[in-house]
């Protein structure tokens, strides 16, 4: 719970950091996405290889294309977790908000045990 109220606190304070935090989420799993389709791809080529892998120059080039574009991605990965941190730290500012979010909200659900009128009166 303190978690989703820290996460509601910097989308209201801070919207670039929510925004941005919500790209970066989305860009890891578009590369674990990408990651996943290479592998399959270049297992597909090397079970479908047939004689020397190594005279197939068609298979030998989509290994060096893979071999690019999963640099790429790391490298994106890299410069992803680094501006995560950086997101992350920013929002610990607001934890202390969360977590008296999270203690205001179990103290009014636990009002109605002090007396049945509190119950009541919460859902009005």
């Amino acid at each position: 719970l303190e978690d989703q109220i820290l996460f509601l606190v910097v989308k209201l304070e801070r919207p670039d950091l929510a925004r941005k935090k919500t790209e970066l989420i989305t860009q890891q799993n578009e590369f674990k996405v990408t990651l996943a389709q290479l592998e399959a791809l270049l297992l597909e080529k090397l079970a479908n290889a047939e004689g020397d892998i190594l005279d197939d120059t068609e298979l030998i080039l989509s290994l060096e294309e893979a071999k690019k574009t999963a640099d790429e991605v790391k490298e994106k990965q890299v410069i992803a977790q680094e501006t995560e941190v950086k997101i992350n730290e920013t929002s610990e500012f607001y934890r202390p908000s969360g977590a008296r979010g999270a203690l205001l909200f179990f103290l009014m659900m636990d009002l109605c045990k002090m007396h049945t009128f509190y119950k009541y009166s919460l859902d009005s």
